[in-house]
Parts: C-alpha cells; structure tokens; sequence
C-alpha cells in the first residue's frame, strides 16, 4: 500500500499515527460537533474546543470579501495553507496534509497495455456519464492487464453492468458474470447487451440476480455455466457499505474458488460498526491506547465519505463543485435551528429525507419545500437570524465544515489500511499471493472514491 512518503514504507508507524489522529480531543470535538449544533448556530462554543479560535477568526474576518472568503475555504479543502489563518488552524491542516494516503493516480502502464476508449469508436455507452466512463476504462485497464493471466470475472453490484460489458470487450475478452440484487437493474443490463451489444461481446456475458453476500456469491460462483473449472476473480466498482465487506471475506474464504480481488469502495457511511475494524494489528494497536480514547462510532464512517480531495487546485471548477452542497448545509443547519424553536429538536420528528436542487433556490424556498415534507406551515419555521448575521453564520460555517471534513481523508486511510492489513494476515500462508491498495481514477473527474484494493493469488508467469 503506498503511504506518506515521510514514513519510509514503515506502515505500522502510520497506523500508529492515524490512530493517534482519530483518538486525538480535538479531532474527537470536531466530529462530535454537528453543522446544524445549536452551540454553532447561536454562538455557544467552548473556548477549549478545537475550533473556537477557528470561529473567532471568522467572525473578525466577516467584513473581508466574498471573493477573499472562497478563496481561504478553497485552500483549506486543498490543504494549501495560508499565514492569514489561526496558528491551530494551520496545524490542522498541516496535519492532515501529512496523514493522508496517497489519492493522485500514477501511471503505471507499460508499453503492451490493453485499454479501451468509451468515448469514441463503435463502442456502445449510452446511458454513461463521462465519471461512469472514466472509471470502466481506467478500472478496465488495471484488470485487463494486472489480471490477465486470470480469465473469469464476477461483477458484485454490477448496476447496469456499464463495467461488465466493457471488460467481455475487445481488447480484454474476459468471461463476465454480472451479478446484482436489483432484478431491474439485471434486466436493463441483459437487454442493453442483447439489442445494442451485438457483435461488440466477444467474450462471454452472463447475468444474474441473486442477493448479495459472501453465501450468494459462493453459490452464483459454482452455478455458473460459462466458467466450468476455472476459478473466478471477484470486482466491483463501488460496491455500497457492508458489501465491500461481503466481498473480502467471500475472497478470503473461497481459496478454492477466487484466484482474485478488485475492489474498489464506497459508502463508508452504510459500514457496520463490526466491520471496522478487521485486522488483529488495528485492534492490537488499538488496544495499546488509553482506555476509551479510541471512539469510532458512525459519524467517523460518515466523514470518511467526504473526503475533499477531488476540489480541484482551480478556483472556478472547485467553487463549481463546492458552492451547491456548503449551501445545502447551511439551509439545513438553519432548518435545525427553527425547529428547535417551536420544540420539535428530535431527528425522528424531523425525518426531512430528500428535496430536489429546485428548492435551494434560496432560503424561502427550501423553508417552503421543507415546510411542505414536515407538514407545517412555513411561517412556522421563523426565526430572529437577518441578513447580516446569516452572513455570518454562512462564513462560520464554512469554515467549521471545511476544516471539519479534511479528517474525512485520515478515516478514509485508515478503513483502507486495516483492510490491506488483514487481507495480509489472511492470506500469510498463501505463497504466490499479492495484495496492493492504490489510487486508479483522476479525482478532479469527481471519482473522489479512487482507491482500489487488489489481490491476485496466482504466479503472475500464468497467462490465459
């Protein structure tokens, strides 16, 4: 797995030190404090806590510019540090420059490199984003050519299989079985490759619909009629929460079944408390730590998710990416607060779920939208915040959450790393096995999940 460069390949110490990082008070303050706290909204934070000098900086910079304050939040995401912030400030992100896994992709083709081009050519993509394309040719790469001594596939949460079509596809011609859970998304999938596939599959393509877990996929592994005797190598494109999980110990379970693993995840949000973490040297290391200064509950697993490594060094895409979800935030943080106002502060009172973009307008018309899901009025949802101070409130809470979500970095390295560490101890007795965790997508494409785990049990000198 590659790691900082600062600790010399010595990847337990880096263990140590995301340990230390995530068990830190500060960091612990940070995660425990929500954007839609009252203690944020109204101005009530300790003075001890981590971000109190973070939010008074803010309140005396409120009168510098729009353009001023986008661009502080801006390099804060990118880890680019000002002389204008506070001392704590420039440690934090100091810190989470130095801790974080390595996410810029590194070419590491070689001159015989098979890959394919989504976007020109006869190839079929319809109904593919240019991320969706993007991720099917460079992940299509990597198994075409680290995994072409290995000849079938099975595509766990294959959606609607654009990554299993593309890979029983010139010039890689693997054997795929496309398997997911939703029948529709099967079903769309075999139709797309039946009617607009014709002539384009020149390996083989089976799907399936079964329910997704290690049981399933030992018996779609051993049913399926395309791969006789040979064993299969398992994928998946980002495979949600607990089924990333699934995958691994199906992999590690099946020595007579899998001769590989491509993983790449997602939705760390979705993971279960038991599967974080995996590996005995995690719970060793943890272990050794005070007694309760280790806490990983779900707002860990959630900030993993936001990461903010894919907000580009260039001013105008990043705000183009940013500007959106930071006002989503603040229209919900202030919803939180009206609601305490007329008592209704309890979340399963307040189960707001989903509005469309239309209705982040601007805050009358969220309040409206939001009124209509709770079943209020939206003169109910008032409060005493004008105009001068939910500028305020916007600038302060920019830069809470900014700061806040570059820890999502140092939780996303350390899932990966206990992940690499245990495939490791599981595999020890497995002489030919090779076990590597790596960046494979551009993140300024938006494929801000782009670490793929990858294990191949075969002598690298067998080929097809």
């Amino acid at each position: 797995m590659e790691i900082p460069p600062q600790y010399n390949q010595d990847i337990f110490k880096y263990l140590d030190d995301l340990l230390e990082f995530v068990s830190d008070d500060y960091v612990k303050s940070l995660i425990e404090t929500h954007t839609n706290s009252a203690r944020l909204m109204q101005r009530r934070w300790d003075n001890h806590e981590a971000f109190s000098e973070w939010m008074h900086w803010a309140e005396s910079t409120n009168t510098h510019t729009s353009q001023w304050k986008d661009e502080q939040i801006r390099r804060i995401a990118v880890g680019d540090i000002s002389e204008e912030w506070p001392i704590s400030l420039q440690r934090h992100v100091t810190r989470c420059n130095e801790l974080a896994a390595p996410r810029a992709y590194r070419n590491s083709e070689k001159p015989h490199t098979k890959r394919i081009n989504l976007r020109h050519g006869k190839v079929n993509n319809l109904g593919m984003t240019p991320k969706k394309m993007h991720e099917c040719e460079r992940l299509s790469t990597l198994i075409g050519n680290d995994f072409s001594h290995h000849t079938h596939l099975i595509d766990v949460g294959s959606g609607q299989g654009y990554l299993s079509r593309t890979l029983s596809r010139q010039p890689f011609d693997f054997a795929v079985l496309a398997v997911d859970s939703d029948n529709n998304n099967v079903q769309r999938s075999q139709i797309t490759s039946e009617r607009r596939d014709v002539g384009l599959t020149t390996g083989r393509l089976d799907h399936v619909c079964a329910f997704l877990d290690r049981q399933s996929l030992e018996r779609v592994n051993r049913e399926w009629k395309a791969k006789g005797d040979s064993r299969s190598t398992l994928i998946g494109l980002h495979p949600c929460g607990d089924l990333s999980v699934e995958v691994i110990e199906a992999f590690i379970d099946g020595i007579h079944d899998y001769d590989g693993l491509v993983l790449v995840s997602c939705c760390y949000n979705k993971l279960s408390p038991q599967n974080f973490p995996l590996s005995q040297k995690t719970r060793t290391q943890i272990a050794r730590l005070e007694p309760g200064r280790f806490v990983w509950e779900y707002d860990y697993f959630g900030l993993a998710v936001h990461t903010l490594a894919h907000w580009t060094m260039e001013p105008e895409k990043y705000w183009e990416v940013a500007r959106f979800p930071m006002f989503k935030l603040l229209c919900r943080s202030r919803l939180a607060e009206c609601l305490r106002r007329i008592g209704r502060p309890h979340f399963s009172e307040n189960r707001l779920g989903k509005l469309r973009d239309r209705h982040y307008k601007d805050w009358w018309t969220y309040r409206k939208g939001a009124a209509e899901k709770l079943s209020l009025q939206p003169e109910e949802l008032a409060d005493d915040i004008d105009d001068a101070f939910w500028e305020l409130i916007d600038w302060r809470m920019k830069v809470f959450w900014t700061a806040k979500a570059r820890c999502g970095d140092m939780f996303e390295s350390l899932i990966h790393l206990d992940r690499f560490l245990y495939v490791k101890e599981r595999t020890a007795h497995e002489p030919h096995t090779t076990v590597q965790v790596r960046p494979i997508f551009d993140i300024d494409t938006g494929s801000a999940r782009n670490l793929a785990l990858t294990v191949d049990r075969l002598d690298s000198n067998q080929r097809k």
